[in-house]
């Protein structure tokens, strides 16, 4: 009987660790031109998706949750951001762990064909929002400890000491808590080891810890110095405090990212996977700047599959604010410049435009792993008729069309030309024998690549009305088919779906022209391709 018991226990176990080890679990990896790609296994990945609702997850609301997908679904999304709160996941008492709602969300997102990111959200959310912790924790201020010393107004923006009159339950925990690190790494550890168990489909490609690493939410310049009165003054904050060694700014980054590295180890030893975490760039309105700085965090935390990507607002100058924000995260903190962007619900429908351009840019201009877009509740994908939900409809079904090549696509080298009506660069270029220009209207944009040799693939969106592009060659296109589809996300493999509109101008047949939408959101007919067939 003995032998019979230790023969189950090694059979479980060596389950247990093929299921979180091994080439299909979820890594960074390269694309054919060294990139940064999302892959499990063989498949490669570049995503684009929202944010689901975070009170309504950490609530345990499915039906909701539902809806996000199905929506994700009809704006050709590829991916979901699922928040998972500590408090969801405690909430019946200190171990005892409940991953009823994780569970029913990733079968939802299977059945919609999306991969999915969990968002771990514990005592650092949005610049000091403690709401979300479990309700033993939040009782117990004696045991695990508040911020001391500074507090955040109704808007949770940055308010120093002296101006100080909120109420205990309504500050932030501190990082440097011992006891509130040691439960909510041991949650954190647990969900991992749960999920290892039970995602080996590989849903889940990546977890966020830290929604925003943002102590020092909206702090304009004027207030802003290194030795602000943001230190925590807690007895435990105190202890760990190194003075005339680094500033108060540096000690509460440190204090964060530390939390931060301890968190990510608590799971990693379960099931290690990529990791992010999110920094808010203070950069919303001119002048305003980043109060953690993003190189530092990374290097405290200083694990090879963690990555630190900015929240942008795109409320500022057109593509100029994006080409900022990027350029100050690159290339120390994103491995392969890794790039989320963060679109914010302010300024509707203004700001329509610099969103629609966001994720093409930062895709292809900065190698990108994608853009993942918080879908606030006012502003949500789930409701018909929304600006916001028929945009991403517009803007993402070229990207699901073309997803297979984005890898190559998002190196951004002499093969491949993207434009839009920001862009300064010409919307021409020669491609392997190829002249490819944009002659439709400059809201147009979209993305163009060699595949082979006399082979060309294309996807377009529009602001406007349709695209048309001319492709000019010496040589001519006799002999050569045009065709609408897309390509199948993981093998690359071409789905054709009709033939592509080509009108042949007076030019000797060396130039045609081909109009593509993709306006319609029916990614299956927003790439055209363009080859000579072998035979």
């Amino acid at each position: 009987m003995q032998v019979l018991l230790l023969f189950v226990l090694a059979a479980a176990m060596l389950v247990s660790a093929s299921a979180s080890s091994g080439p299909d679990v979820p890594r960074l990896g390269r694309d054919q031109d060294g990139g940064r790609v999302f892959q499990a296994g063989d498949a490669k990945y570049v995503f684009w998706g929202v944010d689901a609702d975070t009170w309504g997850c950490d609530a345990g609301d499915i039906a909701l949750f539902r809806k996000h997908c199905e929506a994700s679904v009809y704006v050709n999304a590829n991916f979901i951001a699922i928040p998972v709160t500590w408090k969801n996941v405690e909430r019946r008492g200190p171990g005892k762990y409940d991953f009823t709602f994780v569970d029913q969300a990733l079968e939802a997102a299977r059945k919609y064909g999306l991969k999915a990111a969990l968002m771990w959200i514990g005592i650092d959310y949005a610049a000091g929002d403690p709401n979300f912790v479990p309700p033993y924790i939040d009782a117990d201020p004696e045991t695990y400890v508040r911020i001391a010393g500074f507090g955040y107004d109704e808007q949770k923006r940055y308010r120093p000491a002296a101006e100080q009159t909120d109420r205990e339950e309504d500050r932030l925990h501190c990082p440097s808590c011992p006891a509130t690190l040691a439960r909510e790494s041991a949650a954190y550890g647990a969900l991992m080891k749960h999920l290892a168990e039970t995602d080996p489909q590989r849903t889940v490609m990546a977890i966020s810890i830290c929604g925003e690493i943002d102590y020092l939410r909206a702090m304009p310049p004027d207030q802003w110095s290194p030795e602000r009165d943001v230190r925590c003054r807690c007895r435990h904050c105190e202890a760990a405090y190194r003075p005339g060694l680094e500033s108060n700014v540096a000690f509460m980054t440190r204090q964060f990212a530390t939390y931060v590295r301890t968190i990510i180890e608590a799971g990693a030893k379960h099931y290690d996977i990529p990791t992010y975490s999110q920094v808010c760039p203070h950069r919303w309105f001119p002048g305003w700047r980043y109060a953690e700085d993003p190189v530092a965090l990374k290097a405290i935390i200083n694990r090879a599959n963690h990555f630190v990507v900015p929240s942008v607002a795109c409320t500022s100058d057109e593509h100029a604010f994006l080409r900022e924000e990027m350029d100050y995260f690159r290339p120390e903190c994103i491995p392969g410049n890794i790039v989320f962007v963060d679109g914010i619900d302010t300024g509707w429908p203004a700001n329509l435009s610099r969103l629609e351009l966001a994720p093409w840019y930062c895709i292809l201009e900065y190698g990108g792993l994608g853009a993942i877009y918080w879908d606030a509740p006012s502003v949500s994908i789930i409701k018909e008729g929304e600006v916001r939900r028929e945009m991403f409809r517009r803007m993402w079904g070229p990207l699901k069309a073309m997803h297979y090549h984005l890898a190559r696509l998002k190196s951004a080298g002499p093969k491949t030309r993207f434009w839009w009506r920001y862009h300064e660069i010409s919307s021409e270029r020669e491609m392997d024998g190829f002249t490819v220009k944009q002659v439709s209207s400059d809201k147009d944009y979209g993305v163009c690549s060699v595949l082979g040799p006399e082979r060309l693939a294309l996807a377009a969106t529009t602001a406007g009305g349709p695209c048309r592009i001319t492709f000019t060659r010496p040589g001519g296109f006799e002999g050569f088919r045009f065709e609408r589809g897309c390509f199948d996300m993981v093998t690359g493999e071409w789905r054709k779906s009709g033939d592509a509109k080509v009108s042949l101008p007076n030019t000797g047949g060396k130039t045609v022209t081909i109009t593509i939408d993709g306006d319609s959101g029916d990614y299956s007919q927003a790439a055209c391709y363009v080859y000579k067939p072998s035979n």
